[in-house]
């Protein structure tokens, strides 16, 4: 049980370091002006997309444990979370 909800855990922070790998927070500019607005709009965007995308997996998988328990939640996310994924970049046109 204890192994279950370490791998649930590691999967978890995986998907959360998969969501927010598009911050360009850490960029250095040449310039000391402000990021072209296009650019600002771009990751506002992308953050926003991520956050509505872990919003629904994190919905699904509460429920799947709630369901089922660990074991269920890892079944659920091994079958489930890409189909899950590529659904919402459907519906937010990613």
């Amino acid at each position: 049980m204890r192994q279950k909800l370490v791998i649930l855990a590691a999967f978890s922070f995986l998907l959360v370091a998969v969501l927010y790998s598009c911050d360009n927070s850490n960029t250095k500019q040449t310039d000391k002006t402000a990021p072209e607005k296009s650019e600002t709009d771009y990751l506002a965007i992308g953050k926003k997309m991520a956050a509505e995308t872990q919003a629904v997996l994190a919905k699904n998988l509460v429920n799947a444990i709630n369901t089922g328990g660990a074991e269920n939640a890892l079944e659920f996310c091994n079958s489930n979370a890409m189909l899950l994924t590529d659904s919402m970049a459907q519906l937010l046109n990613a």
